[in-house]
């Protein structure tokens, strides 16, 4: 997901993913990020963000293959 707002300062990329780390002004409870980490971790893959302050941010995730679900007789 890419949006259109300030980015992240690379200063805050070490904190951004933690419980309760809002942006202040920006509204939002600062727990979003430490959801989406947690899931994402919990399958054993990778959550980043890439961006150019002022510019906006792209959050980025990995996730595991899903193998082929068993038939049902």
């Amino acid at each position: 997901m890419t949006d259109s707002g300030p980015g992240v300062r690379p200063d805050d990329r070490a904190i951004i993913f933690q419980m309760f780390t809002g942006r202040g002004s920006a509204g939002g409870s600062g727990v979003g990020l430490w959801i989406a980490k947690a899931f994402v971790e919990a399958h054993g893959q990778a959550i980043w963000v890439q961006d150019t302050a002022g510019h906006g941010a792209r959050f980025c995730f990995t996730l595991p293959v899903a193998l082929q679900p068993a038939t049902v007789p």
